[in-house]
């Protein structure tokens, strides 16, 4: 397999496959193609994102106003989600958690919590340090999010093109 083909693979603040953090909507699209949806968010500070869904490929791209509309989230939900040489999707909370201990990596904090609108159970860890945050339902990995590596609060780092 051509790497630049290789979808599942997760590579923290850079991208997956030949998708890189920082690329615009334009440079997705000619990857991607065009997809199934386009979807706004709001927030409450006035910035805003907007996201590309590919849901056949379980990728979402994400690009916020915050950092000029380029490529800053991305979201696979595929079952071939790989890092550290394993694939993650559906792990346990706890087999995931250790994978990522062993390669000295914690989360922030406690795990965001709630059941969605359809009884699952979803908590959500963040690990700064990989710019990551890990999606599981009903205890099992269900979605990988990665976002940019900061210099520090205000200053994004995007990868090199």
């Amino acid at each position: 397999m051509n790497p630049t083909d290789d979808f599942g693979t997760i590579l923290p603040g850079t991208g997956v496959a030949n998708l890189r953090l920082g690329m615009t909507k334009d440079q997705v699209r000619a990857i991607m193609g065009k997809p199934d949806s386009i979807t706004t968010d709001d927030f409450p500070d006035d910035s805003e994102s907007i996201s590309l869904h590919y849901p056949a490929q379980g990728l979402s791209f994400d690009f916020g106003s915050d950092n000029k509309y380029v490529l800053d989230t991305i979201r696979s939900e595929r079952p071939d989600i790989r890092l550290f040489d394993r694939v993650l999707s559906g792990l346990s909370v706890k087999d995931a958690l250790s994978l990522f201990e062993a390669q000295s990596h914690l989360p922030e904090s406690d795990p965001l919590t709630f059941t969605d609108d359809d009884g699952s159970q979803v908590r959500a860890y963040d690990f700064d340090s990989l710019s990551l945050t890990l999606w599981f339902v009903n205890d099992a990995l269900d979605a990988v999010q990665i976002g940019t590596f900061w210099a520090d609060e205000d200053t994004p780092l995007f990868p090199e093109s």
